[in-house]
């Protein structure tokens, strides 16, 4: 049984910390540390032109379990303290990491960001999207596994190729239940408020002001905005404050009703040497009376 051992350590519970390298400390060092907080699995945020900071993650308090600090290693998980766990019971099901934390049942909801794996010698964990296979799986013994939605390209067993048109498997990720954001209505604190690629999001837009949240680009090329609702968006914007001025306009074709609005524009990775990722902004247009909008953000190369 790969089971993993808890252990104490202490914790903030300030969302936007940075502080020495100690447990429980958020630092450029430390990209992804995941540890427990309120209930919840806190993530370091490590972008380039910010402070390093804790986005939140999984809402264990949530789905009925308990937040654990597994290691002092920065990971941390949502566990079912009334449910034992044996080696039959570490698996991937539903894009959902099951595990052994000593000796009781741990899980990792992976998300569309990212895809379970079970690995030979490991136990079951969720992996973002990397570099090999097109970014869509993961190299095993020189060939793909792909991520759904994708499968091995018949000319490259090491790359991996849609198996959709990408504005349908918009669609399928769109129609995935959002996670809760809340947008701020200041430039400078864009930071505050961080979105994840792939992965769909419900803001409440404020009442005839504008608004911005950030998301990460990791490397130059076009980027699309899918919105569930139209005279929103507004524009993408550097870090600087310059605006990137963005194309289209028009609901996705192959599920208009639920995505009535997309935009897109090519943005540049500029970080300095070593970085992975650099922010950019998002930011609505000011409506009157507010309103509920569901998005997601998406990298793609050859948008159609």
């Amino acid at each position: 049984m790969l089971g993993l051992a808890v252990v104490a350590g202490g914790c903030s519970d300030d969302g936007g910390a940075t502080a020495k390298a100690g447990f429980g400390d958020c630092t450029k060092d430390r990209p992804d540390w995941r540890q427990c907080s309120e209930g919840k699995i806190q993530v370091c945020h490590v972008v380039s032109g910010m402070d390093p900071h804790f986005h939140w993650g999984a809402d264990c308090k949530s789905l009925g379990l308990s937040c654990v600090n597994i290691n002092k290693q920065g990971k941390a998980a949502c566990v079912d303290e009334t449910k034992t766990c044996a080696t039959a019971d570490e698996k991937c099901e539903g894009n959902t990491a099951y595990f052994c934390v000593d000796g009781k049942l741990g899980q990792e909801p992976c998300g569309t960001a990212a895809t379970c794996h079970v690995e030979a010698g490991e136990a079951p964990h969720c992996e973002a999207a990397s570099e090999a296979c097109g970014g869509h799986g993961h190299l095993h013994d020189g060939a793909c596994r792909c991520d759904t939605g994708y499968k091995v390209d018949p000319a490259d067993k090491a790359n991996c190729v849609a198996d959709k048109a990408f504005t349908e498997i918009a669609c399928d990720e769109f129609a995935v239940t959002p996670k809760s954001e809340t947008v701020v209505e200041v430039f400078a604190s864009f930071e505050d408020v961080h979105v994840d690629l792939d992965t769909p999001y419900e803001v409440t837009l404020p009442d005839d002001k504008p608004s911005y949240l950030h998301f990460s680009v990791t490397e130059t090329g076009e980027y699309v905005i899918f919105l569930s609702e139209a005279g929103v968006f507004d524009t993408f914007m550097h870090r600087n404050e310059t605006e990137v001025a963005p194309a289209g306009g028009v609901a996705n074709g192959k599920c208009a009703t639920a995505i009535r609005d997309h935009w897109h524009a090519d943005l540049t990775f500029d970080g300095a040497p070593g970085d992975t990722k650099v922010p950019y902004i998002v930011r609505f247009k000011a409506v009157a009376g507010g309103k509920t909008v569901t998005l997601m953000i998406k990298h793609h190369d050859a948008h159609d």
